[in-house]
């Protein structure tokens, strides 16, 4: 079992290097904005599930030894992980919508620069004239699910 989890992360580690080496390579090739938010995206993506299960396993196991309840004290333990999933998943799905809008964006680009119109829709610029905003609104997503329970971690402990 040990194997196989050690080859899982050797597979991730020399796929998350090709990503950061095309990532690269595509960003001083053509200097795209979006490029280092995708990037950190990929990386949070692929570190976070080497730790997170152990955190979450941690709080949980917190909890129920000290027989307190997750969030607050209304709610049970099953509707407080259900809470927190719901949660999770709505961050997973914006962070989800964010790349494939930075990706469109960068696609609509690059076809405008192959083409003779330069007028695209507005919407498919945005992620490109304002690349800061969109990537931190994508990292914020990304990082939602491990912070929210690095925080139950810390006010369990």
């Amino acid at each position: 079992m040990i194997i196989m989890y050690f080859i899982s992360g050797l597979l991730q580690v020399a796929l998350l290097a090709f990503f950061v080496a095309v990532g690269m390579w595509a960003y001083r090739q053509w200097r795209l904005p979006s490029v280092p938010w995708l990037l950190a995206y990929v990386f949070v993506v692929t570190i976070s599930p080497w730790f997170l299960p152990y955190l979450v396993n941690h709080v949980i196991d917190q909890v129920f030894a000290s027989e307190q309840n997750l969030i607050s004290s209304g709610m049970t333990v099953g509707q407080s992980l259900s809470l927190i999933s719901g949660v999770e998943a709505c961050f997973t799905v914006m962070g989800k919508v964010l790349v494939v809008w930075f990706i469109v964006s960068e696609l609509a680009y690059a076809y405008s620069l192959s083409t003779s119109t330069q007028k695209l829709p507005a919407l498919a610029t945005i992620p490109r004239r304002h690349s800061m905003a969109v990537g931190i609104g994508l990292i914020i997503c990304v990082m939602a699910r491990p912070m929210i329970w690095i925080t139950l971690w810390s006010t369990q402990a």
